[in-house]
């Protein structure tokens, strides 16, 4: 399952936290999750930091 995050600008924090639920339960459930951040997102959750 992809998460596309990159163009969000608002995201609800009870969506936020299903987010969090599922990417915690995903694993145990075997269905592999990306979640897809960017640099440019307007969006904290989906922020990408930096390379160091």
């Amino acid at each position: 399952m992809l998460i596309d995050g990159t163009r969000a600008q608002f995201i609800d924090p009870d969506i936020v936290d299903a987010i969090d639920d599922f990417l915690l339960s995903a694993k145990a459930r075997n269905i592999t999750v990306e979640l897809r951040r960017s640099a440019t997102s307007l969006n904290i959750h989906f922020k990408q930091e930096a390379a160091a």
